[in-house]
């Protein structure tokens, strides 16, 4: 759910809670409406009208989301929190479940995509034409932006690029890596398939379908919309798909094994920050 972070069409994944990290989500969460407005001007400007109407439609879907899916988050997060209380759990037992609860994380973004699409069309429809040509044009330049640096880099700076990212992704749930733990990252990174190109080009690609949008008809436009928003890796070649899979399959691998390595200390700042994200979780559907 975050490599399409600041887009438009994500924007309202941004209270999926347990991929912001902050010391008062609850807060972030209860003010998302005029949060959201400060990304989509980043955007495109809308109109008063087009505000009022965008959070309407906001104060829908985050009730939902607090009524329907904060409830699914706390159970999730309460089973990861019972799996780390065991101590013996072997290195296949932790694989198993970092895969499943991969796979969980996407059904809940699949969920939200799905409850949002339809609003995320209706804002689309309220754009002028000037309107959706700035929208385009600034999300190409964050694209291109976010890929300039990482393809002019040498393999061993992409990799070390890698193993920091990921130690930053890590840190707030085990703290510093220990030896053993920074060498199963770094052969994670020296096995991985460098996609930045691949994913570059499918981000145009999925962005120009967008963009054709415009002279589809209205029915077949939403129909066309919610493939793109809940199927894009159609737009993916196989090769880029298979490797891309493949990558998961290492990434999955290299997060098992930092588990299967952590000390006493790094398990109790694993379960003191699931407890954080615990009372941040009820005081949300509150």
């Amino acid at each position: 759910m975050n490599t399409l972070k600041k887009r438009v069409y994500s924007l309202l994944l941004l209270f999926s809670l347990p991929f912001l990290h902050s010391c008062s989500t609850s807060y972030v969460y209860n003010n998302l409406d005029w949060l959201v407005h400060w990304y989509v001007d980043d955007y495109v400007e809308l109109t008063s009208g087009q505000k009022k109407d965008f959070d309407k439609r906001f104060s829908q879907l985050q009730q939902w989301h607090k009524e329907s899916e904060l409830q699914d988050y706390q159970q999730w997060l309460e089973g990861i929190r019972e799996q780390l209380s065991q101590p013996q759990l072997s290195r296949k037992d932790i694989l198993v479940s970092v895969r499943s609860h991969r796979q969980k994380v996407m059904m809940f973004r699949d969920r939200l995509i799905a409850r949002a699409e339809p609003h995320l069309l209706h804002l689309l429809e309220q754009l002028s034409e000037q309107q959706r040509q700035e929208l385009t044009n600034n999300i190409s330049k964050q694209m291109l932006k976010r890929y300039e640096s990482r393809l002019v880099m040498s393999r061993k700076e992409w990799e070390q690029d890698k193993m920091a990212r990921m130690k930053k992704r890590l840190k707030p749930w085990v703290g510093s890596l220990n030896r053993n733990q920074k060498k199963a990252l770094k052969s994670w990174a020296g096995n991985l398939h460098n996609l930045e190109q691949q994913n570059r080009e499918f981000r145009l690609n999925w962005l120009a379908r967008l963009t054709e949008l415009r002279a589809v008809p209205l029915p077949q436009r939403h129909e066309k919309l919610k493939e793109l928003l809940a199927n894009p890796d159609r737009l993916r070649k196989p090769d880029h798909l298979q490797r891309l899979m493949e990558n998961r399959e290492l990434t999955d691998a290299a997060i098992a094994e930092v588990i299967a390595l952590r000390s006493n200390q790094q398990n109790k700042v694993a379960l003191a920050e699931i407890k954080q994200w615990l009372q941040r979780i009820k005081s949300g559907r509150s």
